[in-house]
């Protein structure tokens, strides 16, 4: 009988600490009192314009939910709190789709079991860089030099070219001389049938254009040619006059537009020649020496074509200041000329 009663005293100290137990589990219990570290963001950092990288540490439930919300700066739009939800291992997580240029703030909770929440963390900043728009650069493409004529009161010649797309330009280069005949020759270069505009004329030791005779240098320019294999087309007229050129045409890419740069002449004893131009990063200058007679020689820029005849043509990236140095033949008479090529925006 004694035994009875110790059954009956017994039994229930027993269960009923075991069913409240499964009943507090069954009601998240276990996941809101489970001893565990803090669930806090250790690192919050942008990795480009529109993505954040965020790391964690602490917490134990298997998912955790994060909100995102945008500190706008004057004159940005707002947007909706992002809320989002994750693993919580690994413990690492790149959250896109962000804004440029901008201050957001992340806080992050765990998700228990019953779905219930915990506290939130405390916020910690992410600011996103703005997006640097670098312009092209100008760029060589292409070049067919070596193009002669002569004639009495007329000359002209042509070769094929293909300048590439992607906002092509060329520049075709012309040496002529002209001895008789009067007024001022007709200079007319196409490409594929357009007609290329003059980028500035100069005769050797500044000789005037319709001088009886003389020595002559002049460059064209002709912005988005016409695509595919191409003729180029040069003439040069002048009544009665002994005429004589030579040319060469080049192309570039990502050009927008064509700055002629002061022009240079001279006929002083020595062998140099020099040609100084103010440029700028991204640019290219075109530059042309042309002489009275004999090759030219040392230049210090990239040479794309040259002749014994006094011809060269050549370039060089754009800079804040640029300096053109040749050499020719001692004491005969030259000039340059030279054109910025600006980049597309």
């Amino acid at each position: 009988m004694i035994e009875w009663l110790l059954l009956l005293l017994l039994v229930p100290a027993v269960v009923l600490p075991v069913v409240l137990l499964l009943g507090f589990a069954g009601c998240g219990f276990e996941g809101q009192g489970s001893p565990s570290s803090p669930l806090v963001i250790t690192s919050a950092n942008a990795t480009s314009p529109n993505t954040a990288k965020l790391t964690w540490t602490g917490g134990y439930t298997a998912q955790i939910e994060f909100q995102r919300d945008k500190e706008p700066k004057p004159g940005q739009p707002s947007e909706w709190p992002h809320v989002f939800v994750v693993d919580r291992t690994p413990q690492t997580t790149d959250d896109q789709g962000l804004s440029a240029d901008s201050v957001y703030e992340y806080q992050v909770r765990q998700i228990y079991g019953d779905g219930q929440h915990g506290p939130w963390s405390p916020m910690v900043e992410v600011v996103t860089p703005a997006v640097v728009v670098v312009a092209p650069s100008v760029t060589f493409d292409t070049v067919s030099g070596g193009h002669t004529d002569s004639g009495l009161g007329d000359a002209s010649t042509t070769w094929p070219h293909t300048a590439s797309g992607n906002a092509a330009a060329v520049v075709v280069g012309l040496r002529w001389s002209q001895t008789g005949g009067v007024g001022t020759p007709t200079r007319t270069v196409t490409y594929g049938g357009v007609a290329l505009s003059s980028l500035g004329v100069r005769g050797l030791d500044d000789e005037a254009i319709n001088a009886f005779s003389g020595v002559y240098q002049e460059l064209f320019g002709l912005r988005n040619p016409p695509t595919g294999a191409q003729t180029v087309s040069v003439t040069v007229d002048r009544t009665a006059s002994n005429l004589s050129f030579e040319a060469c045409s080049v192309s570039y890419a990502q050009v927008s537009s064509f700055v002629p740069a002061p022009p240079v002449s001279g006929t002083e004893a020595g062998t140099t020649m020099t040609q100084p131009v103010n440029s700028a990063p991204n640019e290219m200058v075109v530059q042309m020496f042309a002489t009275a007679s004999g090759s030219i020689t040392a230049y210090n820029q990239t040479s794309r074509f040259t002749s014994a005849n006094g011809f060269l043509i050549g370039d060089a990236p754009g800079a804040a200041a640029i300096s053109f140095t040749a050499n020719r033949a001692t004491g005969v008479d030259y000039a340059g000329l030279a054109v910025r090529l600006t980049p597309v925006t």
